[in-house]
């Protein structure tokens, strides 16, 4: 990998390249190269003004996807470069121009607050008023709002309500978007009572609400939520104002004032309480008001609240507590029992930013999942089996390990096997995972002597149901772990036995487990065609589905192993020629090309007009 150029020669190239009176394909084509250069974004000063004035609109998109703000080279590295005319005069025609996203960019540098990651809010907020009392229309005015609509802008109560005043629907959306925030922000919160006033007069109730739940300080959420308790008597309407009123934002536990609601109204608030119940914290040493919230649940036969609180706010050890002395009572009905434990199975907490998401799931110790396994194996093959993660770190469920294997309870063989072939992939957290999977690893081993057909059907059982992104150092893995090396590496002929069920790998979650049905089928035998050809339906979507070129390579191997049929050819070829107008510069269009070229000679009737053997003779003298 060559040096980065220092910052001086970026620049020195760059004025070089402007100044040198390229045609502006040519001039793109020669920034794009240099823009590979690590002090190149920072030069925006210089290009970003140059090319916007040369051809705004072929340039724009190469300004936007370069941006890195403004530096400069110095005796200590690089320096934030100052306002200047220059920079003045494109702010003004980016502004005329109405470029909004260009703007957003450059109004932060512009209104820069020195020794500050922030812009000066003051300064952003008389220049947004004075062009919303200029704005002619209502729509002129949503332009502007638009351009200020900048990270790290902050208003203030008169700004906030100067703004409102002037255009409430085009403003409400705008300030509870910038709205003051710190990281400590909930012993700061301060509600802003006359813009709220100003609001609840207009009849703007959904802006009232927003605002209080941004702003609204605990002590005051709580006794406002009492006294609707004491004015409310619709338990829905109860429930529908204090869901209104809820503080979003306020990272605080909510378990003390839960609790006071409940001893108010009763059941009438569970709906509202059971939606924040990830608000009730539990403290490091004692159980707090997460501990008296479910003794009172309990004390009360609210075994919905119970369920609910302990699934999402215990700790381990509490969690598994609970579920202990439900195993251990003998003097509840067993339907009883039963009932508590499918209400205290699943999700506890979940996580959602964007479109990544992720849950959380308690989990058994070994000692209650032998004891959950002794009195209702039935429930721990069903709805608890999520409860038994052991993939990761810690010492894994060793007894209950041994309990199944002597039980041959081959749902949760098969299922602790999934996750015991993960252990030991990221290299560290894993406590002896070559050990943890061993008594699972010695289990197959003797199934596959004794049974080659049973050890492949069960195989496939096992990786279909392990997780995607469960694997993360595949050699690593290899070779710490005997059971991911036996089902992974060691087992290929095996699998054959069960073409059926070849085609459920191909979509299993996790794309290691899908990287080897490719292999599989792409092997040269019989059986591999045979199921290849099964298989089509899913496999030939690997044509078109983003693959890392080994993976596709092997797929393209499963594909033309199936092109033996000429029904299954024909749809392969198609799609293969479909395939090359794909535009990823990294995808192996000369593989495609002997996929389509092994399908054609193997079935020459599917050549089209343009592939069809032309045969160069000499011409008789």
């Amino acid at each position: 990998m060559a040096k980065p150029l220092p910052a001086k020669e970026v620049e020195r190239r760059t004025r070089a390249l402007l100044a040198a009176g390229l045609a502006p394909e040519e001039l793109r084509a020669r920034l794009e190269e240099l823009a590979r250069e690590w002090h190149f974004p920072g030069l925006a000063w210089l290009w970003g003004p140059a090319l916007y004035r040369r051809e705004r609109v072929r340039f724009r998109p190469f300004i936007l996807a370069h941006w890195g703000g403004f530096a400069q080279a110095g005796l200590l590295g690089t320096s934030p470069v100052p306002w200047n005319d220059d920079l003045e005069r494109w702010f003004a025609e980016v502004d005329r121009d109405d470029d909004i996203e260009l703007l957003r960019r450059l109004l932060p540098i512009k209104y820069a607050k020195a020794r500050s990651w922030r812009p000066d809010s003051a300064a952003l907020l008389r220049e947004l008023l004075a062009r919303l009392e200029r704005a002619a229309s209502p729509g002129r005015a949503r332009v502007e709002l638009e351009k200020f609509d900048i990270w790290g802008l902050e208003l203030d109560e008169d700004a906030a309500l100067a703004l409102y005043r002037q255009d409430r629907q085009l403003a409400a959306p705008f300030i509870l978007k910038h709205l003051p925030w710190s990281w400590f922000g909930s012993d700061r919160r301060s509600l802003w009572e006359h813009l709220l006033a100003a609001a609840v007069a207009a009849g703007d109730q959904r802006f009232a609400d927003g605002l209080y739940q941004r702003q609204v300080p605990l002590k005051r959420w709580r006794q406002d939520a009492l006294d609707a308790c004491a004015q409310v008597p619709d338990p829905a309407a109860l429930c529908a104002l204090l869901e209104r009123r809820h503080p979003l934002d306020l990272w605080r536990n909510l378990g003390e004032p839960f609790i006071e609601l409940i001893e108010r109204r009763g059941r009438d608030v569970l709906p509202y309480i059971g939606k924040h119940l990830r608000q009730v914290w539990t403290p490091w040493l004692t159980q707090g008001s997460y501990g008296r919230l479910v003794a009172l649940a309990r004390q009360r036969g609210w075994w919905d609240l119970w369920s609910g609180a302990v699934r999402t706010c215990a700790r381990p050890k509490d969690f598994n507590a609970e579920v202990r002395a439900l195993l251990d009572d003998r003097a509840l009905p067993e339907a009883t029992v039963r009932e508590r434990l499918l209400l205290l199975a699943g999700v506890g907490r979940e996580w959602n930013w964007g479109r990544f998401g992720a849950a959380q799931v308690q989990q058994l110790d070994d000692a209650t999942a032998v004891a959950f396994h002794q009195r209702f194996p039935d429930l721990l093959r069903g709805p608890w089996k999520l409860h038994l993660q052991i993939s990761g770190w810690g010492p894994g469920l060793p007894r209950l390990v041994e309990r199944v294997i002597a039980q041959d309870d081959i749902p949760l063989i098969d299922f602790l096997a999934s996750r015991l072939a993960t252990r030991g992939s990221l290299g560290w957290g894993a406590v002896k995972s070559e050990d943890a999977a061993e008594p699972v690893a010695a289990y197959f081993d003797r199934l596959k002597a004794g049974d080659e057909r049973a050890f492949g059907r069960r195989a496939i059982a096992v990786l279909g149901q392990i997780p995607a992104y469960a694997i993360h150092g595949y050699g690593r893995l290899i070779r710490a772990n005997r059971l991911a090396r036996m089902l992974f590496e060691r087992s290929d002929r095996d699998f054959l036995g069960q073409s059926a069920q070849l085609g459920d790998l191909v979509e299993a979650p996790e794309i290691h487990v899908q990287a080897l049905a490719y292999r599989i089928l792409g092997l040269d035998d019989e059986r591999a065609r045979a199921a290849a050809v099964a298989s089509l339906d899913v496999l030939i979507g690997t044509l078109l589905r983003p693959l890392h070129r080994a993976t596709r390579l092997a797929a393209f191997a499963a594909l033309a192993n199936a092109t033996h049929d000429a029904a299954a050819a024909q749809r392969i070829a198609a799609r293969a020629r479909e395939a090359l107008d794909l535009p990823d510069l990294r995808y192996p269009k000369e593989r495609l090309l002997g996929l389509i070229a092994t399908a054609l000679h193997r079935h020459p009737g599917l050549r089209q007009a343009g592939e069809q053997r032309t045969v160069f003779r000499k011409a008789a003298s």
